[in-house]
């Protein structure tokens, strides 16, 4: 049969219909195939999943000096939407303004399908520009405890290979 005249359906089709994540809250978050609106960025809803904590434990180890009574987003909001766009290809925080609407891109931060915009462009950099050596100290920290925990009892030893230079095969 010509690529032209591909069926409508596949028959005797074994691949679920939906996937159920993990909820948000009371909503129900889960991906469907049937459905003629689809994102592209469903990987989102993945990396939420995988992320389990992480990103409330990265705001934990950062200091927020914002004035909080203009503050829309949460650091680990913040964190989730920058680590989520850089995972999918939008590694520029310009891309934020592009992605601040999208609803998959919400539930990865964590916020719900029908709350306001995610970060701006100008929040994210001042994020990133506010991050200090203590901070990072402190992510690191977050992210060597979050691996040690993985583990049933912690490794005898563990190599951090902090070489910069591109390995050319």
């Amino acid at each position: 049969m010509p690529a032209t005249h591909l069926p409508q359906t596949v028959p005797n089709c074994t691949a679920p219909l939906q996937i159920a994540f993990s909820p948000l809250g009371r909503t129900r978050v889960q991906a469907v195939f049937d459905e003629p609106q689809l994102s592209s960025d469903g990987g989102a809803l993945l990396i939420r999943e995988a992320a389990n904590g992480i990103f409330q434990a990265m705001a934990s180890a950062i200091r927020d000096e914002r004035n909080q009574a203009y503050v829309q987003d949460t650091l680990d909001e913040l964190l989730a939407q920058r680590t989520v766009q850089i995972c999918h290809g939008y590694e520029d925080a310009n891309d934020c303004d592009t992605m601040r609407a999208d609803t998959v891109m919400k539930l990865a931060a964590g916020k719900g399908p029908d709350a306001g915009p995610l970060g701006s462009q100008p929040t994210m950099t001042r994020l990133e520009n506010s991050v200090g050596l203590r901070d990072l100290t402190r992510l690191f920290y977050v992210f060597a405890d979050t691996f040690l925990d993985s583990y049933e009892t912690a490794p005898e030893s563990m190599v951090i290979d902090m070489d910069p230079t591109t390995n050319r095969v």
